[in-house]
């Protein structure tokens, strides 16, 4: 499973009822011209 899907996989057993999946990756996001965000990753 991709990144995106661990993810909103991990969303959903959190409880969060609204997660989209976008199965084309961020490489299809991005080619679109639609918005990406950047910053320093997230630690736990």
């Amino acid at each position: 499973m991709p990144n995106s899907g661990q993810v909103a996989a991990r969303l959903e057993q959190l409880g969060y009822t609204n997660v989209r999946k976008y199965p084309d990756g961020i490489q299809d996001w991005g080619d679109a011209g639609l918005p990406t965000e950047q910053g320093a990753p997230a630690h736990s």
